[in-house]
Formats: C-alpha cells, structure tokens, sequence
C-alpha cells in the first residue's frame, strides 16, 4: 500500500495503473486491520476470563480453614490452625480429638 500511494504521489508510472492498486491495497487492509482488531480483543476477554478464574480460585483457597475441621480444637480460621496447637500438625498433635470418632 506504501509503495501504491507513493507512485499515486509522485506521479511515478501511469495513473491507469497506480490508481487501481493503491485503492485495491486500501480495500485489502482495511478489513484486515479490522480483523486484526477484533481477534486482539478477543484474545484480551479471553486472557481477562482466564485470569478471573484464577484469581477466584486464589480465594477460595484462602477462605478453607486451616487444620482439621472435624477436631474439637480447630480454630476454623483460614488464618489459625488450631486454639491448641496452632503451628500444627494436627494428625501429630497430642490434644487432637475427632469429633466424628
């Protein structure tokens, strides 16, 4: 297209010939350019559905209590493992009581 419009320009080679070509380049990229929008959007919601996900999956994880929550001392706090013994483990732990046994 460059090359159509500088002939155009600079009267360079018969206007029956440059005319064509730089309307033809036009008509070509104009779409293409379009297209090329379109398909960087789309790949922008799908990047931006991608990393929503992710970040929802970050969440949850935080929001899960740590230790077991079926001992009789469990803090069922994401940020407190344990009233007893928070820095766990609680399979270890000497006052682990379960409540289902």
């Amino acid at each position: 297209m460059l090359i159509a419009s500088f002939c155009v320009q600079f009267n360079i080679g018969p206007r029956s010939i440059t005319v064509p070509i730089a309307v033809g380049a036009i008509a070509i990229s104009f779409p293409l350019g379009v297209f090329r929008t379109w398909e960087r959007w789309q790949n922008h919601k799908a990047w931006v559905a991608a990393r929503e996900a992710q970040l929802r999956a970050d969440v949850e994880a935080l929001r899960k209590p740590l230790g077991d929550p079926n001992c009789t001392h469990s803090a069922r706090s994401p940020h407190l493992r344990c009233t007893v013994n928070p820095a766990g483990p609680c399979e270890t732990c000497s006052d682990f009581k379960d409540l289902e046994g």
